[in-house]
């Protein structure tokens, strides 16, 4: 039985902030592009704690070109040849990260040949 000269203390221990998970809405897993063409990236943030994160929150990045850019959608000049994973990191305003990435191939660029063709002879 407590009176009113009893004195409870307790402590509260906040929920731990949980990573926000990151969607890549394109390209798809497998795409392929030509060096020389513009890729665009999109993709989207949610976080538990902060709700949709917004393009300021949303990064891209290339295991072979490094950083790419940050927002969505985002519209790259252009992948080097090979094969990459783009990887979408989301950051939430406690600084926890989530990422999802994606494997795509990358030829090398377009090219025009010029000429005459001449059928039959």
């Amino acid at each position: 039985v407590y009176t009113t000269a009893d004195t409870v203390r307790f402590a509260v221990n906040p929920a731990p902030n949980t990573a926000p998970t990151a969607i890549i809405i394109r390209p798809s897993d497998g795409d392929e592009f030509f060096a020389d063409s513009t890729v665009v990236l999109e993709g989207a943030g949610h976080d538990s704690e902060d709700g949709d994160l917004d393009g300021s929150a949303l990064s891209w990045s290339s295991d072979l070109d490094g950083l790419l850019g940050s927002g969505t959608p985002l519209t790259h000049p252009g992948l080097s040849a090979g094969n990459h994973i783009v990887t979408l990191t989301a950051t939430d305003s406690q600084g926890a990260q989530g990422s999802v990435a994606v494997g795509v191939l990358v030829k090398g660029p377009m090219t025009t040949i010029r000429g005459r063709v001449t059928i039959g002879g």
